[in-house]
């Protein structure tokens, strides 16, 4: 049972394509849960924060929100947004610690996500225990946490590009063992 890694340049299509794996499985007998993140934008089209979507509840949340004289400076800023940790664990974690379906599926595990110690040891020991199959988006950003992933034989890595941005979903349920 291998778990999916889903990289690319910001802005490449790595949340499009989790949420056609997430409709094409909704078809299939196979049980997942997960969230997804997304830009917010303003009427002007500027992005002014990012929200967390839960794939099963519905529930949606506020991730980050970009910085100005209204909120103040946080304590957990990643450029000149302010993650918000606490709404973030709030939404994320109930459904991480009692996890019970076939498929997770995190979009994203990048630097604002990992802010959160608590959703950093859930992940990695999900990983670590191998229950069930991940897919998750990954920065292509050079860390070496990610990298150490990256390399790892226990996953498949997949990055979108230009080229592969509206097909490559089904490259990905492909490899997508539903018989563990």
């Amino acid at each position: 049972m291998k778990n999916i890694l889903i990289t690319g340049w910001p802005g490449i299509g790595k949340t499009t394509t989790i949420k056609k794996i997430t409709d094409n499985l909704r078809g299939r007998n196979v049980t997942f849960d997960g969230f997804y993140t997304d830009e917010i934008r303003n009427e002007a089209n500027e992005r002014i924060g990012f929200s967390v979507h839960m794939l099963n509840s519905g529930q949606t949340g506020i991730l980050a929100k970009k910085v100005d004289n209204s909120y103040g400076i946080g304590t957990h800023m990643v450029g000149k947004y302010m993650v918000c940790v606490q709404d973030f664990e709030e939404m994320v974690m109930p459904m991480l610690t009692n996890f019970n379906k076939d498929i997770l599926i995190i979009d994203e595990i990048g630097k604002m996500e990992l802010l959160s110690k608590r959703f950093e040891e859930a992940i990695f020991q999900s990983f670590k225990d191998r229950k069930y199959p991940i897919i998750a988006t990954v920065t292509q950003r050079p860390s070496s946490i990610l990298n150490r992933w990256k390399n790892d034989d226990n996953h498949y890595l997949f990055t979108v590009n230009q080229h592969n941005r509206n097909t490559i979903y089904e490259d990905i349920l492909n490899h997508i063992d539903l018989h563990h």
